[in-house]
């Protein structure tokens, strides 16, 4: 996603630059206990994910 003027000030960055958004949900059992967002510069971080089940 490219980033709006609010976040672009929190991430330090121009609006419309590209970003990472991550999201994850943490379960227990059936009850969803976590939701979380997250914007990631791409030009500062390499993401890599590995799941296991």
């Amino acid at each position: 996603m490219n980033l709006l003027a609010e976040e672009a000030g929190l991430l330090r960055g121009p609006p419309g630059t590209a970003v990472l958004l991550i999201r994850r949900t943490a379960f227990s059992g059936e009850r969803r206990v976590s939701y979380v967002n997250s914007w990631v510069r791409s030009d500062r971080f390499r993401f890599q994910a590995s799941f296991v089940p």
